[in-house]
């Protein structure tokens, strides 16, 4: 997701209607071809299951790459999802990458009361507004260049020239974010009701990835990361009827 967020940093909002899941799909096939041809390039990749969730890892064009998976189908699958990053949070000892997943769309306000209390660092979030036939639209953006706190931006001064490809679209809140946040700011965001989970899984993945195949090939110590998450969290929730649609 780097490359996105910084096209959403100089653009501020990129909004789609997101009726389908061929751009997920598209994108997990072209970055599983690349994990694949790692094992041309360096060692067969890595395939890891943990309680909950699991990854792949290769290293090709000159990345470690990662992509994070889970039962993605079933409420019980996307609530062990949830259980196991509430474990793996034990497991932080240092800022990481996490993506924090609402219950239900945050209001505006709720949003920065959220980013206000728990001090963390947002790299980018994504919103949820649904058109009257049902169609979910999508709107993610991030802090503008050299915003010290997204807090900072009148988010909501933004949202009538976002929704404007969308006019009959109704705006529903902020769903997800992506942020930086250390171990104590990880628990403190799970004790708040209108969290469901902190998912830390690709920085616990690139950490296992790397010192499980750095035996094998020690530059892989050095190299830049790319993780994803194969399907977006929050809306397999909505299909699942854990969040509301």
């Amino acid at each position: 997701m780097q490359r996105l967020t910084t096209f959403i940093r100089t653009r501020f909002f990129l909004a789609f209607a997101t009726v389908g899941l061929a751009i997920v799909v598209c994108i997990l096939a072209a970055f599983q071809g690349r994990v694949t041809a790692a094992s041309q390039q360096a060692q067969t990749p890595l395939h890891e299951q943990s309680s909950g969730w699991e990854y792949v890892a290769g290293v090709s064009d000159g990345r470690l790459n990662i992509v994070v998976n889970y039962d993605k189908l079933t409420r019980g699958g996307i609530e062990a999802f949830a259980a196991a990053n509430q474990q793996l949070v034990e497991q932080i000892h240092g800022p990481v990458q996490v993506s924090v997943v609402f219950n239900r769309p945050l209001s505006i306000d709720e949003f920065k009361d959220e980013v206000t209390k728990s001090g963390i660092k947002i790299n980018s979030y994504t919103m949820r507004a649904v058109e009257k036939n049902g169609n979910r639209v999508t709107l993610s953006g991030g802090p503008l260049p050299r915003a010290k706190s997204v807090v900072l931006q009148d988010i909501g001064q933004q949202l009538p020239a976002a929704l404007a490809r969308f006019p009959d679209a109704t705006f529903r809140g902020v769903v997800t974010v992506e942020a930086t946040a250390d171990q104590s700011q990880l628990k403190q965001l799970l004790a708040d009701g209108r969290v469901f989970t902190t998912d830390v899984t690709q920085a616990i993945a690139t950490d296992r990835a790397r010192a499980k195949m750095v035996s094998a090939n020690a530059s892989v110590a050095q190299l830049p990361v790319e993780s994803r998450i194969a399907a977006p969290l929050y809306w397999f929730m909505e299909n699942t009827g854990i969040a509301p649609r």
